[in-house]
């Protein structure tokens, strides 16, 4: 049974790439400039039209005066030597409105008295996103509890909201996304397919990756 699982993923990845090298760059929003937002919106910037949304004005200015707001080894680099299709706001309907994919980053900080993680900046940002861009594939990148990711399909009764896991180091997250070990997209459709497309684009040139996309609560 896994066989036939990973032989309908590579297959439906493999597609996914050939349709994504034949369209026109995607209109994409980050939400979040911690490192993990930065590195999303820098290297996803290279090729599509990309812009972030946070609620620190500082942060936006400094992405929009091509100043790397978190500490990162390459961050500044990119930002001075690529030409990036990048702009930053504090306006969410600026950010969302006409956004074929919205990536949320926001910070999803544990709480040792609940034993759970505070996810109430992911559940704001869906909703917001789904009110602004209500045709838009909404990829979270916060870390969230194993069940949320099906539970808010449920909730929605839909499969726009889907959960990709990082494995990235702070500091080094632009250099972690440029040569990952796997990526995993918690969706067997054709949102995730377009998805896992989409983060191969930001690798390295000639690097490879095992993609793998499963159930909505298998990535988590």
């Amino acid at each position: 049974m896994r066989i036939a699982i990973q032989v309908r993923v590579w297959i439906t990845v493999g597609a996914a790439k050939l349709w994504a090298k034949g369209r026109v760059m995607q209109k994409i929003t980050v939400i979040g400039l911690g490192y993990v937002g930065l590195s999303m919106a820098v290297l996803l910037a290279r090729k599509n039209e990309v812009r972030v949304l946070d609620v620190v004005e500082d942060k936006i200015a400094q992405i929009n005066a091509r100043t790397s707001p978190v500490a990162d080894s390459m961050a500044q680099k990119l930002l001075d030597e690529d030409d990036l299709n990048l702009i930053g706001t504090t306006d969410p309907k600026a950010a969302l409105i006409g956004a074929e994919m919205v990536f949320i980053a926001t910070p999803t900080n544990y709480d040792e008295k609940t034993n759970n993680f505070d996810i109430a900046s992911v559940e704001t940002t869906v909703a917001l996103a789904r009110d602004i861009a209500p045709n838009a594939t909404i990829v979270v990148k916060s870390t969230i509890p194993v069940e949320w990711p099906q539970a808010i399909r449920d909730r929605l009764g839909d499969d726009s909201v889907i959960f990709s896991p990082e494995f990235l180091r702070e500091g080094k997250a632009i250099e972690d996304n440029l040569f990952p070990s796997r990526i995993i997209v918690g969706d067997r459709g054709n949102r995730g397919a377009s998805v896992a497309a989409l983060l191969e684009g930001c690798m390295a040139e000639g690097h490879e990756a095992s993609v793998m996309l499963t159930g909505p609560t298998e990535a988590a």
